[in-house]
Parts: structure tokens; C-alpha cells; sequence
């Protein structure tokens, strides 16, 4: 059955079906939701536990791997890694791809809470978290007042700001930078207590029992049932300060006799500063599925909510994800609007015809449309790699159009009546057409079941391609012959002779079969050459794209203070502030407030982010890797710091590893000297790595034989000096009770009366034998200073030492290469493994996924060709262009300088289908010739390349015409990711089709002579 004479002869159900589709794809399309990447659901749980005022060490051996050895019974694991600093650890686990999330979660969240008795009492319930693509955030706000202080302003935040946000559609979570809560701190004077023999573990636990509410039961009074509360809570500073605190031999003393009592803010985690000065920010994240683009706007109206309610509050957007995500879609509907009239004046220049050219160009927009359901009922949303398969198949989906009205217009001139001349036209073409159609699937398909993260990225873009190109087809067999029979003129006037264009090209054909052999020769020779300078090309996972704003991120040495790491930082921002192109520098010191870092972690105040806002990069002459490698240079004699400049997330330009060992003395060793050579090499800029740095520490040691003889326990020691300079865990804490608010009350040692070890043996510890109930810790146990290990970073099990090295000038490979040269890393001991990891590692992944996907598309377009022409060898002719696509993909991106990267591989994977088409088009009319007309292969071939050379040379066209924006493309963030495809595609096309023109018929005929050759010896 015809099913495009079909098609002509009931044309009404032809235009209801596409209107149809059209008006649902215009539905579907203000449905979408736009991205800046697919929400991609990994397999990975973070695992966060405190145990505040415990060593690094000490978590390690008492939480993280009692946690990692619960973890590893799990299946499915791929690895897990920890970071355990001082009060916290953080454990990350990552299954294999196949495992899905949800499953994992409910997994990991068992196993914590099982292993949970086996953690010391005092560590807090571990928070088990899945990671998400949509967890980072997509607006930074600041917040300020001049008729609030910090506190007030802080609790304005929390309940009014992040309370109304919250609620909003599309937003997972909204966290406070900075600012403090409110708290009471009761400063006790160790010298007082000391006189009075009173410990201040002891005083905290009088006030806790104190200090109190609870439930007492229930009871009935004349007739009525009553909930019984003792309320123990005091209401004010003053009542705070009456309390009498009894102790065991009798004495009582009101609180404000044994401390002083001071309204204050706790200790802050993190301080936000913009521009060198103090503010409170917030940050929010979308939650999966929801648009940026629209939960910025629903932001925005509350933003502008807020300021008309509450005058007096000052809230302005410091930085946003947002704008490059709408930039990039913007540019995307650009660059297809641009190539769509490109490719429609490419076919009116051949076709030369008006009505013609009006029926191909309707076949890109009722070929797009019907994409847009697909993807809403697949949910997926308008992203980066969404919109770049669009972007990609502007040319694909109008040739099967350009193809058959260009054989249509061939009958017209030969007489026949439109509708015959329609009929007969695609009758001949229609196999060609089906069968490109199913080639170019074929490639785009497997795409979206490549292995790795990568391929979980690129489902959208294999499966929005396939529907697209599926929806040509679904045009080009039914819209296109139906309008061209109703539409199209008879062209009565007859091909007198041939173009001159044309003759040329069949005399260089003529020559190429009469000298086969060096055809081939040549043709070895052009690809084994395009070969060797693929060598020649960068290769790296991913081009940068052009972000608003870029990171530094600074490290002090452990032990650093508040003080030193602000003054730092104010240095670091002021040398940042004098490159013209910055805007503004927003400071985050310590961890935001709801990290899982730990309070009073001594690793909060040694660790500062400046985020650099540097505006539109369409606005600016620099790009960011070269602001980047500015603010470096500034950086770069900055003493006694660790510092790495570079966009959040992987998309600065580095080579990362690590090395693991059972034995962390070895491991810190070893890591040192592997930092040094590092930094002897050419090319590598800065290195920052996790090589523990040793921190102050001060070591008490109990003497056992004293501690036994005064009935001192080691439990009461830790207990006194953790109460004595943290304060109690937060959950013991006691509060004020003040109506809507609840303060905590925390109890500690005034931190300047713990300045000297004299001082610290001073403090008073509870002892059962002595007299007065308590003694000196400097009576029992030694005081005295020492070094510790600070951040502990772990994978596997082991310990790591971390390294990132900026690579300038360098890709990926060599990098790997220069590493693995290295003395240090030849000459590793026994014990020390090396592994890469990140883009490194990823790339490795990347190259095996999409050769899989390529050699899974020829291996089904061999197929499919097998079964459509039924025949074993002429697939080998049809295949016989691939070769040449990829050489011609090399020689561009080496010509523009462009790296050999993920978005060139999938303009790689894309020429094997274009390359097959026109090598489909070629063998289709040759079978058909030769079948009809009884002629040689030879004649046939030549008549194949005289009728099909056209319609090869005008697609082909058209596709390049069609990228050209897209490779030319200025002022995306994203332009220089689509560049690379479109370049290497152009490429491709440019060789493929004219080398295969040439190609093709001598492959063709030397299949037909090779079947001939063994069918004459099977005679005999």
C-alpha cells in the first residue's frame, strides 16, 4: 500500500490529524517547564552525623566507620567516601546507575537507624539525604535593615522570609547565610568556681533540672479532665539570674553569683558579607521538576509582596542561576528561528520555486510541535540537551521533505499531472526515505541508553531526537505528497541539458570508477591522515560555560580564628574588587547555618567562599576562565593559605586524583612529596589537595592511678571541659521561655579565662573520694599542648589525599599522561593506590559510551539496510561514507581550534546518519534503475549520482546552512557547548558528502564485481 496516494486522495483526515498535533504541541509547549539541565536522579545519599567537641579522629573511629561498615552490606554500592572533621562526619554513598533512588534511600535510612545503638550516646541522629541535580541553589538574596539588629533581623529571616518562600510552588528549600540566633550565655569565671569548689558540669545540671517543663498526666477536677504541665521555665533575664542553685553539701547560690549573664547571639557558623560588610542572605533551591524560569518569578512576586509589607526591610537579589537559564533558552529558539529561514532560503535557491519551497519549510514546525507532547508526557522539560536536539535536527527534519519534492518537481518536468507526478515520486523515493529515517533513529536511539552519568544526562537528547525525526517522517509520507498534488504546478517545461556543475562532477565519477584503486587509496590515505591529527586535538569532558559569577575558595591552616580568616578574606575581596569586569564579592565565612558541619566545629572559622559576581557574559569582553586566571594571578603570593578559583559544581578546567592507603602516615607522606613535583610541571597552575594539615591540639591525659584513688571518672573529665568551652549539647540546653520564642541557654567559661594550660588545670572536676566533692584537673590528668589531624577525607574505606590541578594550556589526557610520568607516582610504596576521579574519570566513561552508541547505530543501521534492501553487502556500500564524516569532523575542530569533548562526540554520532543517507539515496536508485531498466552497475551507478546528486548536495546543505547559527553563536552562556557539536557536524557534512559522492559508486561498483567474482566460482 502507497501510503501517500493515500495521503492525496483524502486530504481532509491529513490536515485534521496535523492540526491537531499542532495545537497539542503548542499545549504541550507552554506547558513545559524550562531547565538549565534534565533533573537526573543518581543513586547517591549523603549520610551527616554530629558528635560536637569530638576530634576528627576520634569521629572516624567511633561514627564513620561503624556507619561505612553498616553501609557496605548494602548491594548495589559503587563506592562511598567520607569527610570527617572536628564534630561531624559527612558520609556520601553512590550506588550503581541501575539502582533507583528511592530504594537507595529507604536502604541507607534502615541501616543508619540500625547501626544507630552502636554510635557513642552523645553523637546526634544521623540525617540521611538524597542528592539531587536540583539541589543546588538558583538565587542568592540579601537581606538588611537599619531598625534591626542582626538577631532580630535573623528571626525575621526565618519566620517570615523563608516561611513564605517556602510554601511557594516549585521550591524544595530556602536556607539563612549568616546572621545568629538569640542566646543566653551564662559566663562562669573558673577562678570563682575554683573557690568555691564547684564544677561547672555541675552547675549545668542543676539548671537543666531546674529549668524545665514537662508533662504531668491527666487529671479530672469538678467534673472536667485537665492536662496536668509543670512549667519550670523562667521568662526573663531577671528571673534567669534569681535562680538559687543547690548543691550537694548543702550551699546554694543564685546563678548571677557564680557567672555573669549576657543576652547575646550564639556562636555563629557562618557570617555573610557583601562587599566587605555584614548582611544576612538566603539562598533557595527548586525542587525536582519544577521550571527555573517560573519559580523565579513566583519569587520575585513574593520578594515585591514583602517589600510593600514590611518597608523597612531591604531585600536585593545578590546573584542568580536564572538568567543564564533564560538566556540559553532564548538563544535556542534564536538559533532555530535563524537556521529555519536559512535552510528554507537554501531550498528555495535550488528549487527555485515558491510553492515548493512554502511545503518543505511547513514540514519544520508540524515536525517540532508533536516533539513537545512527547516530552510532556515523558516529563521532560525544555533543558540544554532538549533544546540542542532541536537545534541539531532543524536540517534532518526538512530534508525527507526536500527530498521528495525535489524527486516531485523531477516528474513534473517530465509531464505528468501533479497528482501522478506525486504519486510516482514518492513511490520510487519512499524505501529511500523510510530507510534514512530508521538510520538516523538508529543513531539517535542508543544515545539515550548509553552507560554512566553521561548517559543518564543524554536520555532526553537521544529520545527528543528520535521523536523528532520520526515526526519527519510521519510529514514527508503523508503532509508533503498530499499538499504537492494540491499545490504544485505542472512544470512543462523539460531538462534540455545538463548543468555544467553536474557534467564535471559525472566526468570526476567516470574517472574514480575507471581508477579504483586509487580511489581507495586516497580515500585510506584522507581518513588514516584525519586519524593522526585527531591526535592533535584537546580532549576534554566538557566545554565551560559562561556562568554570571565564579568562586574563590580559601583554606587556613587548622587552629585559625575568626578574626584572622575576616581579615584574610577582606584582603583576598579587595584584591578581587580592582579587576574592573567584578560587580560585587558575596563572602560566606564558616558554613551556612544549616550545614552539617556541627557547631563550634574548630573547622567553621577556617574556610571562607567568595562568590564573584561578574554579570551577563554577553556583557563583558572576558570570558570567565580568563577573569579566572586574573583573580589567580592576584591570589598567587598570598602566604599560608589554600586557595582554588574556579566555578561551584565541575566545570573548571582541572585534573583531579587521589591517593588511598590503609596507613595515614604513609599516605601524608607520600601525598606531600606527590604536591611538590606537582608543582614543578609545565602547565599545571595551582594545586589545592586534602593533604591532612596538622592542627593545635591539647591533649589531656588522665592518670589513672590518681583518677581510681579520687574516684575521678575519664566521662566526667570530658564532660567538665566540653561544658566548660562549648557548652552542653544543644539538645540538653535549657530556655527561655518567651512566648513565640524559645532561647537557649547556654553555660560555658568565659573564653579569656581559658587562655593559658595553668588555667585549664584549674577547672574543677567532680571526685567521689575528696572532701569538698571535687578536685583540679591538674591533680589528675596531664595538661598539655600538642598536634592533631584535622579533616579526614576517606573513600572506600581508606584514606585519600585529594589533589586538583588547574590545567592551563593542558587537556585532560596529557595531564593524565604528565601525572602518571611522575616520579613520585612511578615510584609509589607498597600500600599507596592512585585513582582519578572527577572529569578525569568521566571522561574515560564518556568515550566508552558514545563508541558503544556508534558502534550500536552501525551495527542496527546495518541492519535495518539488510532487511529494507534485502541484501548483506550493499549495507557495506551504504556504510562506506562513514569514514569520511569522521575525518571531516577532526580536520574542523582542529581548523577552529575546538576541544574533542562530549558535545563533539554527539555531533560524531550524529554523522553516522547523515553519512548514511546519502549513500541510502545513491544504492536505493541504483536498485531501482537497474531492476526497472535491465542496465549494467555501471549505469547504474552513474544514473543514480546524475538524479541523486542534487537532492544529496541540497540536504546536505541545508543541514550546514541550517547549524550555522548555532556554530557561529555569540552571547549564550552555553554557545561555545552547542559550537563544538555544530562545528564538528559541518565538518563531517562537508566531506561526507562530497568525498561519498565520489566514494559511494566505487565501493558500489567493487561489491557488485566481489559478488560477481564469488557467484562465478560457486558455479563452478
Amino acid at each position: 500500500m502507497n501510503i501517500s496516494a493515500w495521503s492525496i486522495d483524502r486530504p481532509i483526515p491529513i490536515i485534521l490529524f496535523f492540526i491537531i498535533l499542532s495545537l497539542g504541541g503548542l499545549i504541550a509547549f507552554e506547558s513545559l517547564a524550562v531547565q538549565d539541565y534534565p533533573d537526573v536522579d543518581l543513586p547517591a545519599i549523603t549520610i551527616s552525623t554530629a558528635l560536637p567537641g569530638a576530634a576528627s579522629e576520634q569521629i572516624e573511629a567511633e561514627v564513620t566507620e561503624r556507619i561505612e561498615n553498616a553501609i557496605s552490606t548494602l548491594s548495589g554500592l559503587k563506592h562511598i567516601s567520607s569527610v570527617v572533621n572536628d564534630g561531624s562526619t559527612v558520609t556520601t554513598v553512590i550506588f550503581q546507575l541501575e539502582k533507583p533512588l528511592e530504594q537507595a534511600y529507604q536502604e541507607v535510612s534502615a541501616v543508619v537507624s540500625g547501626v544507630r545503638s552502636k554510635l557513642p550516646n552523645d553523637a546526634t541522629d544521623s540525617r540521611v539525604k538524597k542528592i539531587t541535580s536540583s539541589s543546588q541553589p538558583i538565587l542568592i538574596f540579601s537581606v538588611r535593615s537599619e531598625s534591626m539588629s542582626m538577631v532580630e533581623l535573623s528571626w525575621f529571616v526565618d519566620h517570615n522570609i523563608i516561611n513564605r518562600i517556602s510554601v511557594l510552588n516549585g521550591v524544595e528549600e530556602v536556607k539563612r547565610i549568616g546572621g545568629g540566633n538569640r542566646q543566653i550565655h551564662v559566663e562562669l569565671n573558673p577562678v570563682r568556681l575554683n573557690a568555691l569548689n564547684v564544677t561547672a558540669s555541675a552547675i549545668t545540671q542543676r539548671l537543666r533540672k531546674i529549668q524545665i517543663e514537662s508533662s504531668g498526666g491527666v487529671s479530672t477536677l469538678n467534673g472536667t479532665e485537665q492536662v496536668i504541665r509543670t512549667d519550670g521555665n523562667v521568662h526573663s533575664l531577671d528571673e534567669l539570674a534569681a535562680i538559687e542553685i543547690p548543691f550537694i553539701d548543702g550551699r546554694s547560690f543564685r546563678l548571677d553569683q557564680l557567672a555573669d549573664i549576657r543576652d547575646t547571639i550564639e556562636d555563629n557558623p557562618s557570617i555573610a558579607l557583601l562587599d566587605g560588610k555584614p548582611v544576612i542572605a538566603f539562598q533557595i533551591a527548586r525542587s525536582k521538576g519544577a521550571g527555573v524560569i517560573e519559580v523565579a518569578n513566583q519569587v520575585d512576586q513574593a520578594i515585591r509582596n514583602l517589600r510593600a509589607d514590611f518597608p523597612n526591610i531591604h531585600i536585593a537579589r545578590i546573584t542568580d542561576f536564572v538568567s543564564p537559564v533564560e538566556e540559553s533558552f532564548s538563544g535556542s529558539v534564536r538559533m532555530f528561528v535563524e537556521g529555519t529561514f536559512l535552510v528554507i532560503f537554501v531550498v528555495w535557491l535550488f528549487l527555485r520555486n515558491s510553492r515548493a519551497t512554502l511545503i518543505s519549510a511547513l514540514a519544520l514546525p508540524l515536525s517540532v510541535l508533536p516533539v513537545f507532547i512527547g516530552m510532556y508526557f515523558l516529563g521532560y522539560t525544555l533543558n540544554l540537551v532538549t533544546l540542542l536536539a532541536l537545534s541539531l535536527v532543524i536540517g534532518i527534519l526538512v530534508d525527507d521533505a526536500i527530498v521528495e519534492i525535489e524527486n516531485i518537481i523531477r516528474y513534473l518536468r517530465i509531464e505528468h499531472s501533479p497528482r501522478t507526478a506525486t504519486i510516482n515520486a514518492t513511490q520510487e523515493i519512499g524505501l529511500a526515505v523510510i530507510a534514512t529515517t530508521f538510520a538516523m533513529i538508529a543513531v539517535f536511539f542508543p544515545t539515550a541508553f548509553m552507560k554512566g552519568i553521561t548517559g543518564l544526562y543524554f536520555r532526553q537528547f537521544g529520545v527528543t531526537a528520535t521523536i523528532a525525526v520520526f515526526s519527519s517522517l510521519a510529514v514527508a509520507r503523508l503532509l508533503t505528497p498530499m499538499m504537492s498534488a494540491h499545490l504544485l504546478k505542472l512544470s512543462p517545461e523539460k531538462e534540455t541539458r545538463q548543468n555544467n556543475i553536474k557534467m564535471v562532477y559525472l566526468r570526476f565519477v567516470e574517472w574514480c570508477l575507471d581508477h579504483r584503486i586509487w580511489t581507495l587509496v586516497g580515500v585510506l590515505l584522507f581518513f588514516f591522515g584525519s586519524l593522526f591529527l585527531s591526535g592533535f586535538l584537546a580532549k576534554d569532558f566538557m566545554p565551560r560555560i559562561e556562568d554570571p559569577q565564579t568562586q574563590v575558595m580559601i583554606e587556613m591552616a587548622p587552629g585559625a580564628q575568626e578574626s584572622e580568616i575576616l581579615a584574610l578574606s577582606e584582603e583576598v575581596r579587595q584584591k578581587i574588587s580592582s579587576i574592573p569586569v567584578v560587580k560585587a564579592v558575596f563572602s560566606v565565612i564558616g558554613a551556612p547555618v544549616s550545614s552539617e558541619s556541627g557547631r563550634n566545629s574548630m573547622e567553621t572559622y577556617r574556610k571562607a567562599t567568595l562568590n564573584v559576581i561578574l554579570g551577563p557574559s554577553k556583557d563583558r569582553e572576558k570570558s570567565n576562565e580568563e577573569i579566572e586566571s586574573e583573580i589567580s594571578r592576584l591570589l598567587s603570593r598570598v602566604p599560608g593559605v589554600r586557595i582554588k578559583v574556579g566555578p561551584r559544581g565541575s566545570q573548571r578546567h582541572v585534573f583531579a586524583f587521589q591517593l588511598m592507603s590503609a596507613d595515614p602516615h604513609l599516605l601524608s607522606l607520600t601525598a606531600r612529596k606527590v604536591e611538590g613535583e606537582l608543582k614543578t610541571i609545565p602547565g599545571f597552575g595551582s594545586i589545592t589537595s586534602t593533604v591532612s594539615e596538622l592542627r593545635p591540639e591539647l591533649l589531656i591525659r588522665p592518670d589513672f592511678a590518681k583518677i581510681a584513688d579520687l574516684g575521678v571518672s575519664t566521662q566526667d573529665i570530658g564532660d567538665t571541659l566540653r561544658v566548660s568551652t562549648i557548652g552542653d549539647y544543644e539538645a540538653y540546653l535549657p530556655k527561655l521561655n518567651l512566648g513565640q520564642q524559645r532561647i537557649p541557654i547556654a553555660l560555658i567559661i568565659k573564653p579569656e579565662s581559658l587562655s593559658q594550660i595553668q588555667l585549664v588545670k584549674m577547672l574543677r572536676v567532680p571526685s567521689a573520694n575528696s572532701k569538698t566533692g571535687t578536685v583540679e584537673l591538674g591533680q589528675v590528668a596531664e595538661v598539655r599542648l600538642t598536634t592533631g589531624v584535622g579533616s579526614i577525607n576517606r573513600f572506600n574505606y581508606s584514606r585519600v589525599a585529594k589533589f586538583e590541578v588547574e590545567l592551563i594550556g593542558v587537556d585532560l589526557v596529557d595531564a593524565a599522561d604528565s601525572v602518571a610520568r611522575m616520579r613520585s607516582i612511578q615510584s609509589l610504596p607498597k600500600g599507596i593506590t592512585r585513582l582519578d576521579i572527577g572529569d578525569a574519570e568521566e571522561l574515560n566513561d564518556l568515550f566508552h559510551g558514545f563508541g558503544f552508541a556508534m558502534l550500536a547505530g552501525v551495527v542496527v543501521i546495518y541492519i535495518i539496510m539488510a532487511l529494507l534492501f534485502t541484501d548483506f553487502l550493499q549495507p557495506i556500500t551504504i556504510l562506506s561514507a562513514l569514514p569520511l564524516s569522521f575525518g571531516g569532523g577532526f580536520i574542523a575542530l582542529l581548523l577552529t581550534g575546538k576541544a574533542l569533548s562530549m558535545p563533539a562526540l554527539i555531533g560524531m554520532v550524529m554523522l553516522i546518519g547523515i553519512a548514511t543517507k546519502n549513500s541510502i539515496l545513491l544504492v536505493d536508485y541504483c536498485i531501482i534503475y537497474k531492476n526497472g531498466r535491465g542496465a549494467t552497475f555501471r549505469e547504474a551507478i552513474i544514473d543514480a549520482c546524475r538524479h541523486r546528486a542534487t537532492p544529496i548536495i541540497m540536504t546536505s546543505i541545508a543541514m550546514a546552512v541550517g547549524m550555522l547559527p548555532i556554530a557561529i553563536g555569540t552571547g549564550s552562556s552555553d554557545s561555545e557547548f552547542r559550537s563544538q557539536m555544530a562545528i564538528a557536524v559541518i565538518g563531517g557534512l562537508f566531506t561526507s558528502t562530497f568525498l561519498s559522492l565520489l566514494v559511494v559508486p566505487v565501493v558500489y561498483l567493487t561489491i557488485e564485481d566481489f559478488r560477481s567474482y564469488i557467484m562465478s566460482r560457486f558455479r563452478k
